[in-house]
């Protein structure tokens, strides 16, 4: 399980970024790297959007599913990103 959606980036400044859910609990902080990357606002705004990501891939399961096709690839990779089993 994990802390339900939606998730928001909050900018702590030009370099850092908080990522929250509604109810304002943290999730987690992207920043600069000490060696000058700029991926910090990127890294939030992909953590922000994780559960929509989820519920897509589980949608898009459900759907091969229904039309009988394979979704373990898409089931494996729900597992990953949700700590559960295949």
């Amino acid at each position: 399980k994990h802390t339900p959606g939606p998730w928001m980036v909050e900018p702590l400044g030009s370099a850092c970024f908080d990522v929250k859910c509604e109810r304002g609990y943290f999730i987690a902080t992207c920043h600069d790297g000490v060696r000058g990357d700029r991926n910090a606002d990127v890294n939030a705004r992909l953590i922000a959007e994780s559960p929509n990501l989820v519920f897509q891939l589980l949608s898009a399961a459900n759907y091969i599913d229904a039309l009988g096709g394979d979704s373990k690839s898409y089931r494996a990779a729900i597992a990953k990103a949700t700590g559960e089993t295949a």
